[in-house]
């Protein structure tokens, strides 16, 4: 089992516990663990809100932020340079015939 998730079966009692208490003690302690069972389930929950939302702030802050073309030809160099290489150089021989014509 993981930190986060919480054993169900903490909850079950079998009577011989219970009968090994004296009644009052015995409803104080099970009211004391329910209690603290119930505050590691907050606990755990808040912990998992607080990661959900730290993901999607990053995700909103990402989308508000587009990426140039500039960088993204950056990004795309680095990733596969040899192909750049050549694409760049069709691009240029392009660039350079047109401006060679005019």
């Amino acid at each position: 089992m993981s930190g986060n998730e919480i054993d169900t079966r903490e909850l079950l009692w079998t009577e011989t516990e219970l009968a090994m208490t004296d009644t009052g003690k015995g409803e104080t302690r099970i009211a004391d663990e329910a209690l603290n069972l119930a505050k590691k389930a907050v606990e755990s929950a808040t912990a998992q809100v607080d990661e959900v939302s730290r993901h999607f702030s990053d995700a909103v802050e990402k989308a508000r932020q587009p990426e140039t073309y500039l960088e993204l030809l950056k990004k795309a160099t680095v990733a596969a340079p040899i192909g750049m290489l050549v694409t760049a150089f069709i691009a240029g021989a392009l660039f350079g015939l047109r401006r060679h014509r005019r």
